[in-house]
């Protein structure tokens, strides 16, 4: 977007918003969701989903490694920090303080 000038440079302003709000959108409907399994479901509407994504984020990482092709790129951020979040969600869905303060049982 630097080297681009004149009219053009508009387009590209333009769509760099539209693709920030299309993600600020998934995020708030991923926030939803959660709030919804967990209203619903407790700790079990949060339990599979994260489970799923941690085994995802295991296998990749182990392929990776197995096949000697792991380094790191500024693109491998997001699922770093995705995988991490989900095996934090793991722990935390295993703690009894904090699943008292996630039901609002907060001392």
């Amino acid at each position: 977007m630097a080297r681009s000038d004149g009219d053009g440079k508009i387009f590209l302003i333009i769509i760099a918003v539209l693709i920030l709000a299309l993600c600020l959108l998934a995020t708030v409907i991923t926030v939803a969701g959660m709030v919804l399994a967990w209203r619903r479901a407790g700790a079990e509407g949060l339990r599979i989903p994260a489970a799923f994504t941690f085994g995802l984020f295991a296998i990749s990482l182990v392929s990776l490694l197995v096949q000697g092709k792991l380094t790191f790129q500024p693109t491998m951020v997001t699922p770093l920090v995705v995988g991490g979040l989900s095996g934090v969600a793991l722990a935390l869905l295993k703690s009894r303080p904090a699943k008292d303060w996630f039901a609002g049982n907060r001392r």
